[in-house]
């Protein structure tokens, strides 16, 4: 079994996200084919560090309503040992901090399979599945990835929050032992 991070176990949760890593840090993406554009919120990109440049064209969202657009940032996501550069519309006041848009989509190959419920990049090269939004207030986060043998256990170094220090986990494969192979 493979595991690089938790996946949301409440059915009722959509599955829209995927985790990528920007800047050494693992970043929970909304996958959203309804979206044009890609785009990180400006207090996030801050967060993150990212030389914003300025850009004052703006976008709109799905009910209408504008977004306003402070720059444009370059960033490098980084998943299973692919590196994608792409340039990021930096917009105020945005929830959640990054949506992938058609056109990250279509440059990078992206298709979404919501039978499966996976995401794969250039014709099935990376495949991740999708999760739902996890809130880092609540979870558990396994620092890199780590392969158990089937039938094995291990103790795994993991982030997690202040109120469950020095509390005993236990992370398990919710999809069955082979959905996590190829995260």
């Amino acid at each position: 079994m493979c595991m690089a991070a938790t996946t949301n176990i409440n059915n009722n949760v959509p599955n829209n996200y995927i985790v990528m890593k920007i800047e050494g840090k693992p970043i929970q993406c909304l996958v959203d084919t309804g979206s044009v554009s890609t785009v990180i919120s400006c207090t996030f990109a801050k967060k993150l560090g990212l030389d914003i440049k300025p850009c004052a064209n703006n976008i709109f969202s799905a009910n209408g309503a504008p977004l306003r657009v402070v720059g444009v940032a370059d960033v490098t996501f980084y998943l299973k040992g692919l590196r994608i550069p792409y340039t990021l519309r930096v917009v105020e006041g945005l929830a959640p901090h990054l949506v992938l848009g058609i056109h990250f989509m279509k440059a990078n190959k992206v298709s979404v399979n919501y039978i499966d419920g996976t995401v794969r990049f250039y014709e099935d090269l990376i495949i991740v599945p999708l999760q739902g939004y996890d809130s880092r207030d609540n979870c558990v986060f396994v620092r890199q990835t780590v392969c158990i043998p089937k039938y094995a256990e291990a103790v795994i170094p993991v982030t997690m929050p202040k109120q469950y220090a020095n509390t005993c986990v236990v992370l398990i494969s919710i999809r069955g032992g082979n959905k996590f192979k190829n995260f």
